[in-house]
Order: C-alpha cells, then structure tokens, then sequence
C-alpha cells in the first residue's frame, strides 16, 4: 500500500498531536498527585515543610487574620496610651500652673520648650532609620540598638553642652540651675528603645511604657511639689 504525500502528513500530525496529548496527560497526572502531596502536607500543621507551602501559596486566611489582629491590638494600645498620656499632661500642667505660680512656671515652660528643640536636634531621624531596619530584618537587632544608641547618646551630650553654653551666656540664675537639672533628660530621652519594638510590631510593650511613665511622673508631681520653690523637683 503506497500513501500519497498528502496522506503521509496527515498521519505524522496525528502521530505528533498523539504525543503531545500523552504529554499534557502525564503532566497532569503529575500535577493532580504533587496537588495531592501539598495537600496532604499543608493540613499537617507540624510538618517541616508547612511554611515552604505557605510561602508558594502566598499568605494564607489565618496569616491574614493573625496579621489584622495584630495591626488592630498595635493600634488600640497606641491609641489608647496616647490618650492616657494627654490626659495626664494636662492634668499635671494645670496643677503645676497652679502650684508654681506665674513666675515659676514661666521658667518651667521656657526650659522645657528649650529642651524640646534638644530632643529633636539629638534624634535627626536616627529613631525612624532604627524602626526601619528592624522591621525590615536586615542585620542583627542588638547591632542597631548599639549603634542607634551610641549616636543619640553623643548627639544628646552635644546638644546639651551647646543648649547649656548659650543659656549661660542670654540666660542666668534660676533659668540656667532648671536648664542644668531638666538637661539630663536628654539622656532619658536618648536611651529609650520604643523604636526597637516599634520595628518589631510590638506597639503593646511601647504603649505600657508610655502610660507608666506618665502614670509615674503624674504621681511624683503630685506627692512633691507643693509650693514655687519646688521648681527643681519638676525635672529631677
């Protein structure tokens, strides 16, 4: 039996069509049973490749719904200490307006609003930078801590002997013995490691320290200062 070219085509592209239907057959197949075995793997939730799946399978419902509780528990602590916090620096404003007298409290408010341009001439950014790198897991975290803290802490003793050097010089007496004690603050400011757990999305642990500290500082106004001449103890 001899074929004529014509047919001799038509039988190689069915051959060929044949082959290639094997093919997507077996791939199939390969694919349902790899299916299968992800499957199987993912409902195990202590299987060691449980978080590769995760991974090539994007996030799934319950990462997403542990990451919208977390980002709802960061917000309400933040926010609620937040709160806390202005209410409390209003109250102790308003007692301290009232307990210091004008003149005392005019010096108050003069080095404190020196202090806070201290504060933000020591940071220059430097806790936004430490947030940033934590958050995005480059490097070890106690190197950042060290580093971030090493230069908040030479900013701060800058800033506090300039601060401290033209207070000395447009400014005396009483206005230089706060700025000496309510200075070392700078220090205090310079040390905290809010950022660190800002970075690590733990905003609880920030918010509790926040309202403690507010907490602490309301209760020690409150206990000591009793009349003008208590001026110092605002700062110490």
């Amino acid at each position: 039996l001899i074929l004529s070219p014509r047919a001799t085509l038509d039988a190689r592209s069915i051959a060929a069509t044949a082959r290639r239907w094997s093919d997507v057959r077996g791939c199939l197949r390969s694919r349902v049973a790899a299916d299968r075995r992800l499957g199987r793997l993912a409902s195990s939730p202590h299987h060691p490749m449980r978080r590769t799946i995760n991974t090539f399978d994007g996030n799934t419902t319950e990462d997403a719904v542990s990451s919208a509780q977390r980002k709802a528990r960061n917000f309400f602590s933040l926010a609620s200490a937040r709160v806390i916090s202005k209410i409390l620096a209003f109250v102790v404003i308003a007692y301290l307006a009232r307990t210091l007298g004008p003149e005392q409290f005019g010096v108050l408010s003069f080095v404190q609003t020196v202090l806070t341009y201290g504060v933000l001439c020591s940071n220059l950014g430097l806790k936004d930078l430490g947030t940033r790198r934590i958050a995005n897991g480059s490097g070890d975290i106690s190197d950042h801590v060290n580093e971030i803290l090493s230069l908040r802490l030479v900013l701060a003793t800058a800033i506090y002997v300039v601060l401290l050097a033209m207070m000395s010089v447009y400014r005396g007496g009483v206005y230089l013995l706060a700025f000496v004690v309510f200075g070392v603050s700078l220090y205090g400011t310079a040390i905290r490691l809010d950022w660190v757990f800002n970075g690590l999305e733990k905003m609880e642990f920030t918010a509790g320290a926040e309202t403690m500290r507010y907490v602490l500082y309301a209760g020690l106004v409150f206990a000591l200062v009793r009349e003008p001449s208590d001026l110092l103890l605002v700062g110490g």
